[in-house]
């Protein structure tokens, strides 16, 4: 009898090394586990076999120096265009156990690792299995989570969306739709290709390609909106990091530990400022007062019922603090900007 044609012999002897079991394998490559127990039986690939604490064997210790020597294996195969497969955690394992110690203490996690040595680029080469579907996966299918030993969530985002269904996430996800709909709201894609483009088709704090549209301002303290004033480009494991954080805190926090360039934030805010009229102070004391004086969704359509539009956040704190507005910004709202042209008009 031949041999499956749907298994890599080397890929099927890469995963069982890495420490994953024959189920989980099993479901990696889409095949009956029994299948791998007949590769494993005709001596095609072996089995890896974990440590047995019932049995006594002389292990040697695993030295921070022999750990770098693995990492440094890891980044020469990613180099070379291969894949890399990162072994899951396991308790019983005095490897693995002081790989993650170590990983966690010096770079927390993998995914910080990969960034440090500057190859955050390959990391779509560094495959771990999920424990939701079983498949070996990217990192970059897995939502960023510095408390986890890899740094990355245990399942993917498909699976973890599959997985978010109860009553607690349909209400919070049911809350964000409505905040989205009662504030302003202007964002074609001509917008978003303007914005992408005036940044270089990369975040505005790395270089990283693989971006998420950001609320820079979240729309989880009931102000601003989505419009081209308040929406940047930031690199998809950075805004998970960020969500509802007040950004200038948030980066202030996590400026050295993700390496980051307080010039380009500068930069950030400066330009943000600018699509709102305001200097780069004006904005950051703009962005303060929307976070300590938070509305709720009833409290943002009172507000919109008592002016007979979208009242924008920016309208609201220019007023109480009497600045006036320079130009007429384009929130969405045409009632909005032809009672801003009639002001100017008369002035």
């Amino acid at each position: 009898m031949t041999r499956s044609p749907k298994l890599n012999v080397e890929l099927l002897q890469d995963a069982l090394d890495s420490g994953a079991s024959i189920a989980v394998v099993a479901r990696a490559f889409n095949v009956h586990h029994q299948v791998i127990r007949r590769e494993i039986h005709r001596g095609h690939v072996e089995l890896y076999v974990a440590y047995d604490e019932d049995v006594e064997m002389d292990i040697p210790k695993l030295t921070d120096w022999d750990i770098e020597d693995l990492l440094d294996d890891w980044w020469r195969t990613a180099f070379n265009g291969e894949e890399v497969y990162v072994p899951p955690p396991n308790r019983n394992s005095t490897v693995t156990t002081k790989l993650y110690q170590y990983l966690g203490e010096n770079y927390d996690g993998v995914v910080g690792w990969i960034r440090k040595r500057g190859i955050t680029r390959l990391r779509a080469q560094f495959l771990k299995v999920c424990t939701g579907c079983g498949q070996f996966l990217s990192l970059t299918q897995f939502t960023q989570k510095s408390h986890c030993l890899l740094g990355v969530s245990s399942r993917c985002r498909e699976c973890t969306s599959d997985q978010r269904n109860d009553d607690v996430v349909r209400a919070a996800a049911n809350r964000r739709r409505t905040l989205l709909l009662s504030l302003p709201t202007n964002w074609e894609r001509t917008h978003r290709l303007a914005m992408r483009l005036d940044g270089g088709g990369t975040c505005d704090l790395t270089d990283e390609t693989e971006c998420d549209d950001d609320h820079f301002i979240p729309i989880a303290t009931g102000h601003c909106g989505t419009y081209l004033g308040n929406m940047r480009p930031l690199a998809s494991w950075l805004n998970a990091n960020k969500s509802a954080a007040n950004p200038f805190e948030w980066f202030e926090a996590n400026r050295q530990r993700f390496e980051l360039d307080q010039v380009r934030f500068d930069a950030l805010v400066s330009k943000l400022a600018a699509q709102n009229g305001l200097t780069p102070e004006e904005f950051r004391k703009f962005t303060y007062w929307c976070f300590d004086n938070p509305r709720t969704v009833e409290q943002i359509a009172a507000d919109n019922a008592r002016y007979g539009y979208k009242k924008s956040s920016l309208e609201i704190w220019r007023e109480q603090t009497g600045l006036p507005f320079p130009f007429a910004i384009d929130f969405g709202n045409t009632t909005l900007n032809n009672e801003i042209s009639r002001k100017e008009d008369a002035a």
